[in-house]
C-alpha cells in the first residue's frame, strides 16, 4: 500500500509544499490499490500476522521477566511504587522527590495496595514491563505503516522488536525502560500524523500528554523533541508563525515537561548542607548530560544494542550504511532519473527522528549504558523494514532494475530477513541459557534479616534493597565508597547537622577508608552484604575499600549471584594488610579491633576459625556475576 507524499519532494514546477493528510495510510484509505491491498481477506491475513507478533512479543518478555535474575536497580523502582502507595507522591524515605520512572511509580501502586509490593514479588510487578514492552511492538507496526504506506513494513518491524534480545530483557525488569520504548513510539506515531496533517487541537493534546508522560518517565524522551522541532522549521519555515503556529506551541508544551520534571526535584527536596556542590542536573538520572563526552565520542554505547547474535559486528555497520542508502535514495533519486518515492517526507522524518536522537545521547550522557538508547531503537529496525520491502518491490519496477528476474529481489529480501531472525534468536537463545544479569541481593538480605540483632549495623552496597528488607532503617550503612569517588559524591549528600546520608532512603554512609575502619572498630558485630563484581569494579570498590572488606571479615554466605555476606572477624583472624591500611589511616592498632574481650563475638557459632582471604577475593565460580555488564550496571 502506498500514497504519494509531496512533502521533501521539489517539483520541477516549483510546486508550493502544502500540508498532506496522512489519513489514506492509517485508515487504509487511498489509491484503488491501496484499497485492494488492505481489504477484504488480505487485511485478515495482516491482522492475523499483527497478532501473532505480539503474541510472540508477550510470551518472550513474559518468560524473561519469570527466568532472568533482577537487575540491580529494580530495588528502586520497587521502593518508589511502595512511596507512591502510600504518600501519593514518589518522594523516598530520604525526602527525595524520585522522579526518574515517575510514571511507572504509579502504574506499580495498585500491585502494592493489593499487598505485592515486595521484591518477593519482583516477577508479578515486572508484568507492567511485559505489557508495556508489548505495546511497543504495536506501536513499532503503527509507525512502520504510517512512514512507509505498507502494512507490510510494520509487521515487519513488529515482528524484528519481538524478538529483539535488548528490548525482551528490559521489558522483563521492574524498571522504566520498557515503558519509554512504547511511550516514545507512540510519541513518532501521533507526532508525525500532526507533522504531516492540517491542524487538529485534539491531535495536538495528544502529542503533549504523550510527551508529558514520557517525560516523567525518563528525564532522555526530551531528545526526541528536537528533531521535531528541526523538521518543523524546514518544513514550514515562516508558516510556523501562521497557519501552522499549532506546532510552535505544541512542540514548546513538550519541551516544557522536562524543564518541570528539573524544577520539581530541585524545589521538592530534603533540607541539604549549604556549602553543598549540587548543580540542576544532580540526581536520579538528571547528571546524565556530561559535555565532557564531546571530546570522548564512542559508539560502543550504540552498537552494543545489536550484540549478541550471528551479525553483531555486522549489524550496526549495516544500520548505517542502510541509513545512508536510504537517505540518498529519498533526497536524490528523482534527480538520479529514479521514479518519485511515496511517503518521502515521512521517511526523512523517520531517519531525522532516529539519528539526532542518537548523537545527542551519545554526546551529552555522561554513563555509556545502551539502555539509554533503547526507547530510540526501534526506530533502527523501522528504517531496516523499509529498506528490505524497498528492495523487494525492485522486481515491480519502481526503480531502474527491471531486467533482474523477478524473484531475485524477493529473495534477497527474505534471505536477510532470515538472517536477522537467526541473529536474533541466537541472543535470545544466549538470553535463556544464561538468564544472569546481576548480582541478586534479595536472598542474601533475607540471610541477614533472619539472623540480625537490633542495633548490628548492616553495611550495604544497595540501600533501597536492604530498605525493602532489613527491618530497621537505623542499622543500614550505605557503602558509597572511598574518598575522591564520584559514586561517593553522587549518591550521598550531607544533611544540614553533618551527617552524610545516601539520597534513596537517608541512611548513614560511608564515604572514606578511615570511615570504613572506624565502623569495624566501633562495631565488632557488623555485617557487610557487597557482590563480588563492585569489589572488583574500579568505579565502587576495588582497592583499598575492597581490602579492608577482605581483611576484616569472615565469610557466612555467598549467593549463586556473586553476593557475599560477611561479618567483622576476630582480631586474631583479620587479616594483616587491612590492619595495616587500617592503622596507616590515623588508626592506631588497638582501634582495628585488637584487645576486644571474646564477649563482643558472641554471635561467632563455633568459635573463631582460619579463614583464607585469598581464596575468597579470587572466588570466581560459575554464579559469578560476569564482568563487563555495561548494559545492565547501576547503583
Amino acid at each position: 500500500m502506498e500514497e504519494s507524499d509531496p512533502l521533501f519532494r521539489r517539483a520541477a514546477v516549483g510546486e508550493r509544499r502544502r500540508s498532506v493528510s496522512l489519513a489514506p495510510l492509517v485508515t487504509g484509505a487511498g489509491s484503488a490499490r491501496a484499497r485492494v491491498r488492505v481489504s477484504g481477506r488480505e487485511l485478515a491475513w495482516w491482522r492475523i500476522a499483527l497478532g501473532a507478533v505480539l503474541a510472540l512479543g508477550f510470551a518472550l518478555r513474559a518468560g524473561a521477566a519469570w527466568r532472568i535474575s533482577p537487575q540491580i536497580d529494580e530495588p528502586f523502582s520497587v521502593l518508589a511504587g511502595q512511596m507512591v502507595a502510600g504518600r501519593g507522591v514518589p518522594i523516598l524515605p530520604s525526602g527525595t522527590l524520585y522522579l526518574h520512572g515517575a510514571t511507572l511509580s504509579y502504574l506499580l501502586a495498585p500491585f502494592v495496595w493489593l499487598g505485592f509490593g515486595d521484591l518477593a514479588d519482583l516477577r508479578l510487578l515486572r508484568l507492567v514491563s511485559v505489557v508495556a514492552g508489548t505495546v511497543a511492538i504495536y506501536f513499532a507496526y503503527r509507525v512502520g505503516r504510517l512512514v512507509s504506506g505498507h502494512v507490510l513494513v510494520g509487521i515487519i518491524a513488529a515482528g524484528l522488536l519481538a524478538i529483539d534480545p535488548r528490548s525482551v530483557q528490559w521489558s522483563g525488569h521492574v524498571r522504566m525502560y520498557a515503558l519509554l520504548q512504547a511511550l516514545t513510539l507512540a510519541f513518532v506515531w501521533v507526532a508525525f500524523r500532526m507533522l504531516f496533517s492540517p491542524p487538529s487541537r485534539q491531535r495536538s493534546a495528544v502529542v503533549v500528554l504523550v510527551a508529558w508522560a514520557a517525560a516523567f518517565t525518563h528525564m532522555l524522551s526530551a531528545v526526541m523533541v528536537a528533531p521535531l522541532g528541526l523538521l518543523a522549521l524546514v518544513l514550514f519555515r515562516r508558516r510556523l508563525l501562521g497557519e501552522r503556529r499549532d506546532l510552535v506551541i505544541t512542540l514548546g508544551l513538550c519541551a516544557l515537561a522536562p524543564l518541570v520534571v528539573l524544577a520539581l526535584t530541585r524545589l521538592v527536596a530534603p533540607p541539604r548542607s549549604s556549602d553543598e556542590n549540587s548543580g540542576l542536573l544532580s540526581f536520579a538520572g538528571l547528571e546524565l548530560f556530561n559535555w565532557n563526552r564531546l571530546t570522548n565520542l564512542s559508539w560502543d554505547t550504540w552498537s552494543y544494542l545489536f550484540a549478541g547474535g550471528l551479525l553483531a559486528r555486522q549489524l550496526p555497520g549495516a544500520v548505517v550504511a542502510l541509513s545512508v542508502a536510504l537517505a540518498v535514495y529519498l533526497l536524490f533519486g528523482v534527480r538520479a532519473g529514479m521514479r518519485p518515492v511515496a511517503n518521502r517526507g515521512p521517511l526523512v522524518a523517520l531517519l531525522v527522528c532516529y539519528w539526532v536522537p542518537v548523537g545527542l545521547i551519545l554526546v551529552l550522557t555522561g554513563d555509556s549504558f545502551s539502555r539509554y538508547l533503547l526507547h530510540i531503537h526501534p526506530l533502527s529496525l523501522v528504517v531496516i523494514a523499509v529498506v528490505l520491502v524497498k528492495v523487494a518491490a525492485l522486481w515491480e519496477g519502481r526503480v531502474a532494475l527491471r531486467r533482474l528476474p523477478v524473484l531475485i529481489s524477493p529473495l534477497i529480501a527474505a534471505g536477510c530477513l532470515v538472517l536477522l531472525g537467526i541473529h536474533f534468536g541466537m541472543g535470545l537463545a544466549r538470553q535463556w541459557e544464561f538468564p544472569l544479569v546481576d548480582a541478586d541481593y534479595y536472598p542474601s538480605l533475607r540471610y541477614v534479616a533472619q539472623r540480625q540483632q537490633p542495633g548490628e549495623p548492616v553495611i550495604v552496597a544497595l540501600p533501597a534493597a536492604a530498605y525493602l528488607v532489613l527491618p530497621n532503617l537505623e542499622d543500614i550503612r550505605f557503602l558509597a565508597g572511598q574518598e575522591g569517588n564520584p559514586r561517593a559524591a553522587r549518591y550521598t549528600s550531607r544533611t544540614t547537622d553533618g551527617r552524610i546520608v545516601d539520597y534513596w532512603i537517608g541512611a548513614e554512609s560511608i564515604v572514606s577508608r578511615a570511615g570504613l575502619c572506624e565502623m569495624f572498630r566501633r562495631h565488632p558485630d557488623a555485617w557487610v552484604v557487597v557482590d563480588l563484581w563492585r569489589l572488583r569494579e574500579p568505579w565502587a570498590y576495588q582497592g583499598d575499600i575492597a581490602t579492608i572488606i577482605w581483611g576484616m571479615t569472615t565469610q557466612l554466605d555467598v549467593s549463586t549471584t556473586g553476593v557475599f555476606v560477611l561479618r567483622a572477624a576476630p582480631p586474631e583472624l583479620r587479616s594483616p594488610g587491612a590492619v595495616e591500611l587500617c592503622a596507616s589511616l590515623d588508626l592506631a592498632p588497638s582501634q582495628a579491633g585488637v584487645g576486644r574481650s571474646a564477649a563482643a563475638y558472641w554471635w561467632w557459632p563455633t568459635g573463631p576459625r582460619s579463614v583464607s582471604w585469598a581464596a575468597q577475593s579470587d572466588w570466581s565460580q560459575a554464579g559469578t556475576v560476569a564482568s563487563g555488564r555495561s548494559s545492565s550496571r547501576g547503583k
